[in-house]
């Protein structure tokens, strides 16, 4: 395996450590999404709510619950046109 990795990914082997910034930013932040409890809560509740209102509209939704709410519009020409609208 580590013969795999050095032969094939040479790209991520030799490439430049993270400034220590960017680290101490990405260690930050987690320590803020961890504590967002009644956000992630309040999230989820809308992501509910609106994926009932499109539904009660008529159209098929997909997905579990992520805020990223696929929507099938139909054919090409009918997403286009939902497109321009947005």
């Amino acid at each position: 395996f580590i013969d795999f990795l050095l032969n094939q990914a040479r790209t991520f082997i030799f490439q430049t450590a993270l400034p220590p910034s960017i680290c101490a930013a990405s260690h930050t932040a987690l320590d803020i999404i961890s504590d967002m409890h009644d956000t992630r809560r309040e999230l989820q509740s809308s992501v509910k709510t609106i994926k009932t209102r499109l539904a009660d509209m008529g159209f098929t939704v997909r997905g579990g619950d992520t805020p990223i709410i696929p929507v099938i519009i139909g054919d090409a020409k009918t997403a286009v046109s939902a497109a321009a609208l947005l």
